[in-house]
């Protein structure tokens, strides 16, 4: 959803048919960005340099922010409109 709200429409995939190559770059990458995530995670928690728990801190800030922008577009564009009284 955030594609969708940033380009203002759907980039490279056709939101009739469902199909394009952005929807098999992001099957991919819902397992490979959260797996990156954690491993970064996992390295850092170890590390002694304050930079590099304050450059991870901000990567997953940056990353929440995106998801919830991403989960709000979701709620205005497919959740609240069927909602009814």
């Amino acid at each position: 959803m955030f594609s969708l709200i940033v380009n203002r429409g759907a980039v490279g995939f056709n939101p009739d048919t469902f199909t394009g190559p952005f929807l098999s770059i992001l099957s991919f990458a819902q397992y490979i960005v959260p797996l990156t995530v954690l491993e970064i995670c996992l390295r850092v928690k170890d590390d002694q340099r304050p930079a590099a728990h304050l450059t991870t801190a901000v990567g997953i800030f940056v990353l929440t922010i995106t998801m919830g922008i991403g989960i709000f577009g979701a709620a205005l564009m497919m959740w609240l409109p069927h909602i009814t009284k």
